[in-house]
């Protein structure tokens, strides 16, 4: 599968990769963190969210619940295909790195392992601020 992901900022900054769709969710966050040079030791959450970008319903890393489920539970594939397209995906909730995900392409790729398509710009070494709008 071949994704974008834009981290919000007034610069653009976007990576896009394959990733294999069958790994979970946690794969993608590590990712993530390893392309934007991020911190290991953060909370994040992916959020599943409406063709407007509004967010209806968080996959966090960590439970806080017992009954709920965090990325762990889910493979890539089932949050990010041709009826979800996009996720936001938020790491460090206190300074509040935000980053959109789209899909590319659903392309099968025969190789598990991350391959870097493009590379756009470069992330800033604080989180960029985010405003939150109605």
């Amino acid at each position: 599968m071949q994704i974008k992901i834009t981290l919000e900022y007034d610069n653009l900054v976007c990576k896009e990769i394959i990733v294999d769709e069958k790994k979970k969710l946690t794969y993608l966050h590590q990712t993530i963190i390893k392309l934007f040079d991020l911190k290991k030791d953060e909370i994040a959450s992916f959020f599943l969210t409406d063709e407007k970008l509004n967010l209806i319903q968080e996959i966090p890393l960590i439970c806080m619940q017992d009954n709920d489920k965090n990325m762990g539970s889910y493979k890539i594939e089932s949050v990010l295909n041709e009826s979800q397209g996009s996720l936001i995906y938020i790491y460090d909730f206190m300074h509040m790195w935000r980053f959109h995900i789209e899909v590319i392409s659903l392309i099968k790729d025969e190789k598990s392992d991350l391959q870097i398509i493009k590379e756009i710009g470069k992330p800033p070494k604080k989180a960029p601020l985010i405003s939150f709008e109605n």
